[in-house]
């Protein structure tokens, strides 16, 4: 996000693609500290997966619901089922672990 957001690649692709048609200031994701923040007393976990079908891939797991909320993570990964059933069950195991332990174990 931060890297298509800089000047220079907004310059060079996206004002050439939509010209005239994004607004000058960008906004940029910050990361909530240890990934987590809390919605309506619930709290909600940001899970880093590695490599979907773009780099860097997340998903968010509220874990009162067992709700996890994956996207394009699981529908990019269930045609290759055969090469990526290890990611998905890197997924469902990183859902499991506590923030502080995932924390220090996604900064790779």
């Amino acid at each position: 996000m931060h890297y298509h957001a800089s000047p220079e690649v907004r310059a060079a692709v996206w004002d050439k693609m939509f010209p005239d048609q994004i607004p000058e200031a960008s906004v940029v994701a910050t990361t909530p500290p240890d990934n987590t923040f809390e919605l309506e007393g619930n709290e909600l976990r940001i899970v880093e997966v590695g490599h979907t079908d773009t780099d860097k891939t997340t998903v968010l797991h509220v874990p009162s619901i067992g709700l996890v909320v994956a996207g394009d993570a699981v529908s990019t990964m269930i045609p290759k089922q055969s090469r990526k059933l290890g990611a998905i069950s890197k997924t469902a195991n990183a859902c499991r672990e506590p923030a502080t332990a995932r924390s220090s174990s996604t900064t790779r």
